[in-house]
């Protein structure tokens, strides 16, 4: 099974960025973006056997536990071209802390290799467009999204662990991050 873990923005702005991707398919023909709920990635999507989804819910519950919550800013929008459009996430220490964590505890505890990943330095995004965005629709959607603002703060109070169903990413479980 296909798993990956992910910061999940709270209603109502999930669903406004719900509508902005659902926009940008309709109108430039992709529809990648639309298989997952908007997220922040903190890891990416990794392999391993359904058997083991208790022990990763139980460890990543017990590793939350000590992650106090922290707020995220939504700030503008970004690129990867010639493919990727997204809202720009603030990193902040707090976040990459969280990313760290996340990361040590994935391919330490639960074993997994992280090959086509590595090295990279942590870059936080709500992705709107990728992967089936051609590259002359990248252009356009660029056009019309790099000067546009797009601004929004958020508590991060729960980190949510996603699976694959074969079609898109379901939320398995979102668990809550150390209360005050």
């Amino acid at each position: 099974m296909l798993y990956f873990i992910a910061i999940l923005p709270p209603e109502p702005l999930r669903s406004k960025l719900s509508a902005q991707k659902q926009l940008i398919a309709e109108q430039y023909k992709t529809y990648k973006a639309l298989n997952s709920p908007p997220h922040i990635t903190l890891f990416p999507p990794f392999q391993k056997d359904a058997s083991q989804e208790e022990y990763f819910l139980q460890t990543l519950e017990k590793e939350m536990s000590t992650v106090q919550s922290f707020d995220i800013t939504l700030n503008g929008h970004g690129a990867f071209p010639p493919r990727v459009v997204y809202v720009a996430v603030e990193l902040t220490d707090a976040l990459q802390q969280l990313y760290e964590q996340i990361k040590l505890l994935v391919r330490e505890v639960w074993e997994v290799k992280e090959e086509r990943y590595g090295g990279r330095p942590y870059h936080p995004h709500l992705t709107l467009a990728f992967k089936d965005l051609s590259k002359g629709a990248f252009h356009k959607v660029w056009e019309v999204y790099r000067d546009t603002s797009f601004e929004a703060t958020f508590t991060v109070c729960k980190v949510a662990l996603l699976k694959h169903d074969g079609k898109v990413w379901q939320v398995l479980k979102e668990i809550g991050l150390k209360k005050e």
